[in-house]
């Protein structure tokens, strides 16, 4: 090792949720309902209410600011194989594994409006920037507010 040993601990954070929140915040008055419901949130449509429910109370607290919000946006991978994106109405022809197909697709401009999968048409291929391999994936955004941290809204959005 060459030069002396700095120790950079200061930069990182090992606090859990329940040291950072002081006992006497607002939020720990927002009921949490998610372990006892953790089987029915499974459902899409009641974790929707269960979350528009969490965000009416905080903002019922005036804990969410009106005016200071920042949109974050991500890519979410879909569990579709990269094999499975093919030209739109293409009959697959695997005359060696039906299973598994050999698809070689290099030196082929595959396209979202030409294209699509097979075991998951909704998903579109992107990239998550310069120079990074295009995967089959969905949008995912993010509203949160900046005072507090809150996510007040979140949804998955399908683009061409």
């Amino acid at each position: 090792m060459r030069g002396t040993d700095e120790q950079t601990s200061h930069m990182f954070s090992c606090l859990s949720p329940e040291q950072r929140v002081p006992t006497n915040h607002p939020l720990r008055s927002i009921p949490t309902t998610f372990t006892k419901n953790r089987d029915r949130l499974l459902d899409g449509d009641v974790a929707r209410a269960f979350f528009d429910d969490v965000v009416a109370q905080a903002r019922g607290q005036r804990l969410l600011s009106d005016e200071h919000f920042t949109v974050d946006g991500t890519l979410l991978e879909a569990w579709a194989g990269q094999k499975s994106f093919r030209r739109k109405g293409q009959r697959p022809n695997t005359p060696d594994d039906p299973g598994n197909p050999a698809v070689d697709f290099h030196g082929e401009r595959r396209l979202n409006d030409t294209h699509e999968s097979t075991t998951d048409p909704d998903a579109r291929l992107f990239k998550n920037g310069k120079g990074k391999e295009a995967k089959l994936s969905y949008l995912g955004e993010v509203l949160m507010d900046n005072r507090e941290g809150l996510i007040v809204d979140a949804c998955v959005v399908r683009r061409h």
